[in-house]
């Protein structure tokens, strides 16, 4: 494990588990290959919280730079060293497009417990982190799993479209998946959006999280560059390409504008 933790915090990763991949199943895609005979699922949390924006309209995972390729280009430069030093193993590195059941994998390696909001929790970074994993077909140590959260029900409380109950997210009425919505909105959608004052995505169930008080900064050299607190309003898709509202298009982008700074200009 020595070896381990020492390529890893070569790469900034501090918060890490491992878990047996059985733990995991039922996988969310059988047809994505993984390594033959794999065994252990090795967990890595990127916080990506990297302080407090003044007037910021975007969910706070939003305000840096994508994560899912720059997580697997730091994993796959793990996997290649652990490679070289084992090289009768096989290593495969998974962030964003991952078979695995993330949250599950991640509480299962104790680096988390699972919130009723469905979010992993960490314990020193909170909900505001990423998930990438390597599978394996290594044994390791494996972790003993944590927990639930406390169950105070802030987060079902606070909820602005109400889709929390008993540990279970309705998405269509969830604010982040409205904001990201292609179809057009209902009246009592829209109504939600222009409340909010946001534009993409949705923080309140973590930020009234009583164990995401304490929360440490990321300083993760790759979540501290090209950090943006605002989404302005678009003239095309190539315009925001290399942001996490990107994938979306513009189009969807300037009705949440619309919505958010009409309810600020009336």
């Amino acid at each position: 494990m020595e070896t381990l933790k020492r390529l890893l915090e070569e790469e900034e990763i501090t918060q890490w588990g491992v878990c047996r991949l059985a733990d995991t199943l039922p996988l969310i895609d059988e047809t994505t290959p993984l390594p033959a005979h794999a065994q252990s699922v090795i967990v890595c949390l990127f916080p990506y919280d990297t302080g407090d924006l003044p007037d910021r309209n975007i969910s706070r995972y939003a305000t840096v730079p994508p994560y899912p390729q720059l997580l697997k280009n730091i994993l796959e430069r793990v996997c290649k060293k652990l490679r070289a030093r084992y090289p009768e193993h096989s290593f495969a590195a998974f962030a964003g497009d991952s078979p695995i059941r993330e949250v599950r994998a991640a509480q299962q390696a104790g680096v988390g417990v699972i919130g009723k909001n469905r979010l992993l929790i960490n314990e020193e970074y909170g909900s505001f982190v990423f998930i990438g994993e390597i599978v394996t077909d290594r044994k390791y140590p494996y972790a003993v799993p944590k927990g639930g959260c406390s169950g105070c029900g802030k987060c079902e409380a606070a909820c602005p479209g109400k889709a929390l109950h008993d540990g279970r997210v309705d998405v269509t009425h969830c604010l982040s998946y409205l904001t990201q919505k292609p179809e057009p909105l209902t009246e009592e959608e829209e109504a939600l959006v222009k409340k909010s004052g946001i534009v993409w995505g949705c923080d309140v169930c973590s930020e009234v999280c009583p164990m995401n008080q304490t929360r440490k900064r990321s300083r993760m050299k790759a979540f501290c560059e090209r950090v943006i607190a605002r989404a302005c309003e678009p003239q095309n898709d190539e315009e925001i390409r290399d942001r996490a509202f990107g994938w979306r298009g513009a189009e969807v982008l300037r009705r949440n504008l619309k919505l958010v700074e009409g309810d600020k200009n009336d």
